[in-house]
C-alpha cells in the first residue's frame, strides 16, 4: 500500500479543494438567507477610480518600506530594486500557505549578497511588522464590534506581540535546543534575523511607511464599499474591520484567502449592518484591486539571476 506524503503538489491541491469548498459554502450561505433579494447598489464609478487611483501609491509605499528594511543589510538598494523585488514575490506569495512564496524576493535583486538567506529574514521582518501594524489598525475595528472589552484584549495583544527583538531571541534560543535534524537547526538559524536589524533607524522607518501603506489600502477598502452602498458607515469603523478580517485571514489556508477573507466580512460587517452579500462582494472587490492587479504585475517581472545566466550560458558555447 503505496503512504501518502505531503509534497508541494499536494499540498496545492489541497488548498484548490479547500478553496472551492469554501466559496461554495459561502455561497450556500448566502444563496439560502430567507431576507436576500436585488441587491441595492448605485455603482458611484468615482469611488471605484479612486481605489484603482490609490494603487501606484499604496505599491510606492510597500516598496519604501521594503527598501529600508533592505538596506538594513546592504546601502545599495534603491527604490527601483525594491519595487521589483517586492512585486516579484507577490505572486507566489497568493498561492503559498501564510504567503511564504514572497520569501523569493531576493531573486529579484540585482545585489547577489541578497538572494539568499538574509533577504528571507528580512521577509520574515516584513511580514511581522505588517502583523503588528494590522493589529493596531484593527483596533477601532474590534471597539466598533465589541466595545472596550474587545478593545481592552486587542491592545493587551498590542503589548505582547510587539517587541520584536524579544521574540527574534526567543526565536533563536528555541531553535539551537532543537536536534540538527540534517542540517534544519542550521538553515533555521541562518534565516532568522539578528537582533539588531529590528533596532536600528532604518526599522522604525519601514514601521512608518506600513502605518501609511495600510492607511492607503483600509481606505481603498472604504472606496471599495462606498461604490456600492451609500455613505452608511463611519469611515474609522469601516478601516478598523477591515484590517480585523485581514489579521484573522493572515495564514491563508485557502489560495489567496479566498473564501474566508469574503466569510469574515460579511460575518463582522454584519455587525455594523452592511448585508452580508455587499459585505463578502466588497471583501472581493477590494481582493482584486489591492492582490490581484498587483500580482499581476508581479508575473512581469523576471529573476535578476536568471537574466544574468543566459549570457553566461551564451559565452559557454563552445565554438563551430
Amino acid at each position: 500500500m503505496q503512504r501518502f506524503s505531503l509534497t508541494p503538489r499536494s499540498v496545492f491541491w489541497l488548498r484548490v479543494v479547500l478553496t472551492l469548498a469554501t466559496l461554495l459554502f459561502l455561497y450556500a450561505y448566502l444563496a439560502s438567507r430567507p431576507d436576500v433579494g436585488p441587491l441595492q447598489l448605485h455603482y458611484d464609478w468615482k469611488y471605484l477610480l479612486a481605489a484603482l487611483i490609490a494603487l501606484p501609491l499604496w505599491l510606492g509605499l510597500r516598496a519604501l518600506k521594503w527598501r529600508a528594511l533592505l538596506r538594513t543589510a546592504d546601502a545599495t538598494v534603491n527604490f527601483r530594486d525594491a519595487l521589483r523585488s517586492y512585486l516579484g514575490g507577490l505572486p507566489l506569495g497568493m498561492v503559498t500557505p501564510g504567503r511564504m512564496g514572497e520569501f523569493a524576493r531576493g531573486l529579484y535583486l540585482p545585489q547577489p549578497d541578497l538572494r539568499g538567506a538574509k533577504t528571507a529574514g528580512l521577509v520574515l521582518i516584513d511580514s511581522y511588522s505588517d502583523f503588528l501594524t494590522v493589529l493596531a489598525w484593527a483596533l477601532p475595528g474590534v471597539w466598533a464590534i465589541w466595545g472596550w472589552p474587545g478593545l481592552a484584549w486587542g491592545l493587551l495583544a498590542a503589548a505582547v506581540f510587539w517587541p520584536l527583538g524579544f521574540w527574534l531571541l526567543a526565536g533563536k534560543q528555541a531553535v539551537q535546543r532543537i536536534p540538527r535534524l540534517r542540517g534544519l537547526r542550521d538553515l533555521l538559524l541562518r534565516f532568522l534575523p539578528e537582533v539588531a536589524a529590528v533596532r536600528g533607524r532604518q526599522y522604525h522607518a519601514a514601521l512608518g511607511w506600513s502605518v501609511v501603506a495600510f492607511a492607503v489600502e483600509w481606505l481603498q477598502y472604504v472606496w471599495v464599499v462606498r461604490f456600492m452602498i451609500p455613505d452608511a458607515i463611519p469611515t474609522w469603523e469601516l478601516m478598523g474591520v477591515i484590517a480585523l478580517v485581514t489579521l484573522l485571514n493572515s495564514f491563508q489556508v485557502t489560495l489567496a484567502g479566498l473564501g474566508i477573507r469574503e466569510g469574515l466580512a460579511a460575518f463582522l460587517l454584519f455587525r455594523l449592518g452592511v448585508s452580508p452579500e455587499i459585505a463578502a462582494l466588497s471583501a472581493f472587490l477590494f481582493f482584486l484591486v489591492t492582490q490581484a492587479i498587483p500580482a499581476l504585475l508581479g508575473l512581469a517581472m523576471k529573476p535578476v539571476a536568471s537574466r544574468q545566466a543566459a549570457p553566461q550560458r551564451k559565452l559557454e558555447t563552445p565554438l563551430p
